[in-house]
């Protein structure tokens, strides 16, 4: 019986042994890319996409390494934002030569976006009160691919809560260097109703007659991109800030010194190395952030204040169809004594998930989030019936259960009625997110705090 198995077991031997030999020489074959071919870019500039791709023509890759690639070539393309879909795929000519086939699904690029926010840290806290003289609307009006070259012109026009028009153009590379890039920005703004402190962790109003804050801010900048996930951008910023006396006389350290006004003429440096597969809604990849900004120069400021914030973020698949996520974030400011315009540490745009009612205000924060999440259900291409552009009627969804857990501590030197600074604070909880249209984020969350407090909140940006 034995010697009955042998020839077939000699057979199946030989043919393991001709695969391996085989799959051996593909892995060490090499491609030369002899075209890239694009197919989809009606609006969008061939040299845009080109921008994106971490190889050209006359490129030379080995078998592994071309995948490899291509799959880093479409996250690039996805994070432009400029397409609701994207394949890149490599067609062998020979066993020598191959040629790259990349397929776009445009956006729509000129949206009149309406505006619609409330004029509160976060939606949660605006639910407290639930007053609709405390909302803003307007409209933005954007091209998001002015020129086909993936610049943005935008005008704002906001009435309501607050008042404000503005207008900004960017250039994120010139056609002849494409590491380069500009930009500008400037707008208007008017209050009526002005924050001018805080006490207890809660935000203190004020409401004098006539045009309580005026403001004037403008910004210029400079973008370096000298390799494809790797940034720099510096920006010069001025601003001129007016209040009424009567705020200055509750607060003189609004602006300091009991002034109700500041000048300020700033200077900020931002480098940022990004390495997600999805700035929307990350699942794989890191983030890295260094941000430096100086504002009052002699000349032309009135006030001085320091800022430098550090931030990295994780994201990895742990299994199938879970994932995990992490960051960590500091702020630290170096002046012993800073105005309180200046201070918005956290509960504003960063802040301790189950604190969402509370801002705390210091000279320095830590932030640290983490969260882990399961994929419920997903779709890669949904159409909506009756719209024919395929720029709008194409699009994704899916839904992510999630747990997650936050620390936050902010450290107040010379302020003794906000009772969360100088402790630890501590958030958990569960919640739900949801992922669609044009890199739209809802998130519902469960959250408990140490103060034993605990409700729903509502966000509309990713949670890490």
């Amino acid at each position: 019986m034995l010697l009955k198995l042998r020839k077939p077991l000699y057979f199946i031997i030989a043919c393991m042994v001709f695969q391996t030999v085989i799959l051996a020489q593909d892995q060490d074959a090499i491609y030369e890319i002899t075209n890239i071919r694009i197919v989809g870019n009606d609006r969008t500039k061939e040299f845009v996409i080109h921008r994106e791709l971490t190889f050209s023509v006359g490129d030379s890759l080995s078998y592994l390494a071309i995948d490899s690639e291509l799959e880093k070539s479409l996250l690039n393309l996805k994070n432009t934002s400029l397409f609701n879909f994207v394949t890149v795929e490599h067609h062998p000519v020979d066993d020598r030569y191959t040629e790259v086939l990349i397929v776009v699904t445009e956006r729509w690029y000129v949206w009149p976006f309406p505006i619609l926010n409330v004029a509160d840290p976060n939606f949660n806290t605006w639910l407290e009160t639930k007053n609709l003289a405390r909302i803003n609307w307007g409209s933005m009006i954007m091209n998001r691919n002015f020129r086909g070259r993936k610049e943005k012109l935008g005008f704002v026009f906001q009435l309501g809560y607050s008042k404000k028009v503005g207008c900004f153009y960017d250039v994120p590379y010139t056609k002849k260097h494409q590491n380069l890039g500009f930009g500008a920005y400037a707008s208007y703004f008017q209050n009526y109703e002005v924050v001018y402190g805080t006490k207890r962790n809660k935000r203190l109003f004020t409401r004098p007659t006539g045009k309580s804050k005026e403001e004037w801010y403008n910004a210029l900048y400079l973008k370096y991109r000298n390799k494809i996930f790797v940034s720099h951008q510096l920006i010069g910023i001025f601003q001129d800030v007016v209040v009424e006396d009567s705020i200055a006389i509750n607060n003189p350290n609004y602006f300091g010194d009991g002034a109700s006004r500041m000048k300020s003429l700033g200077l900020k440096y931002v480098f940022k190395d990004d390495h997600r597969d999805n700035k929307s809604y990350p699942l794989k990849g890191y983030f890295l952030k260094a941000e430096f900004q100086h504002n009052g120069f002699s000349l032309f400021s009135d006030k001085s204040f320091t800022k430098l914030e550090t931030e990295v973020k994780k994201f990895d698949k742990i299994g199938n169809n879970f994932y995990w996520a992490s960051s960590i974030k500091g702020k630290f400011t170096f002046e012993e004594v800073q105005p309180y315009y200046f201070q918005n540490m956290l509960g504003y745009s960063d802040f301790v998930r189950g604190y969402e009612y509370y801002v705390i205000d210091g000279k320095y924060a830590l932030l640290m989030k983490s969260n882990i999440k399961y994929k419920v259900a997903s779709s890669k291409k949904t159409i909506l019936p009756v719209v024919r552009n395929p720029g709008i009627s194409n699009f994704h969804y899916a839904f992510y259960l999630n747990a997650f857990a936050d620390i936050g501590y902010v450290g107040d030197a010379y302020f003794n009625n906000n009772l969360l600074a100088n402790n630890t604070m501590v958030g958990y909880g569960v919640g739900l997110d949801f992922v669609t249209y044009y890199d739209k984020v809802i998130r519902v969350e469960f959250s408990t705090n140490k103060l034993n407090e605990f409700g729903f909140f509502l966000h509309f940006v990713q949670p890490i």
